[in-house]
């Protein structure tokens, strides 16, 4: 276990993090989308 390993691990782990945090924000974003059409629908009924 040399320096370039440990290094290589943790910028491993900070792409999982990454990845971890766009998927969080592609489920948020897919929701406010989801919200924006029902209130879309609920403005074209009026």
């Amino acid at each position: 276990m040399d320096e370039r390993d440990l290094e290589l691990r943790e910028k491993e782990q900070i792409i999982k993090i990454m990845k971890n945090i766009i998927k969080q924000m592609a489920k948020e974003i897919e929701h406010l989308k989801k919200e924006l059409e029902e209130k879309e629908v609920n403005i074209k009924k009026y």
